[in-house]
């Protein structure tokens, strides 16, 4: 028996698959106008590993960063499109590879139930987000040194350096 789906969810009939899912991400930097940024450029996702197995990284921290907004780990992980079982499954498993506690759980009760995230949990946050932020100001320069006079490079709304526009510009100013 075949099941369909009618909504455009990701059912059995859907074309993205069974078990795909559209995923909110959250890109919790500040933003930066489009006109500053290169139309291409590069791009990485870091994760701390042990012996080549992903220990932490972004989807962690994320979960993490709202939980410190939040106050729950169930409501972190419902804003990323998550299931509580995932969320808490992948915060356990940073916890047991790296060996610290990231989140106090309290049980409910008269004011319900919560999450707080440790003293250490706020450092690992901090430096992951300093780590990936130095990286990410690396990999601009790596970037601007190997691809800057590609004409791909240019930033939003600009004129490749070395465009027939752009030369009839400096034409023009001539």
């Amino acid at each position: 028996m075949s099941r369909t789906t009618t909504s455009g969810g990701a059912g059995p009939s859907s074309s993205r698959g069974v078990w795909a899912r559209q995923r909110r991400r959250y890109d919790l930097r500040p933003s930066v106008s489009r006109e500053d940024e290169p139309r291409i450029r590069a791009a990485h996702r870091v994760f701390l590993h042990e012996y080549g197995e992903p220990v932490f990284g972004p989807g962690v921290w994320q979960l993490l960063v709202l939980v410190q907004t939040t106050g729950s780990l169930h409501q972190a992980a419902r804003e990323m499109g998550m299931s509580y079982s995932k969320a808490w499954s992948a915060v356990g498993r940073a916890e047991d590879r790296l060996g610290i506690e990231l989140l106090h759980r309290h049980k409910g009760g008269p004011e319900g139930g919560g999450s707080d995230v440790t003293e250490e949990g706020n450092e690992l946050i901090r430096r992951f987000r300093d780590f990936r932020d130095e990286a990410d100001a690396e990999l601009a320069v790596l970037y601007r040194k190997h691809f800057g006079s590609a004409s791909f490079a240019a930033s939003w709304g600009a004129t490749p350096a070395g465009s027939s526009e752009s030369r009839g510009r400096a034409e023009e100013a001539e």
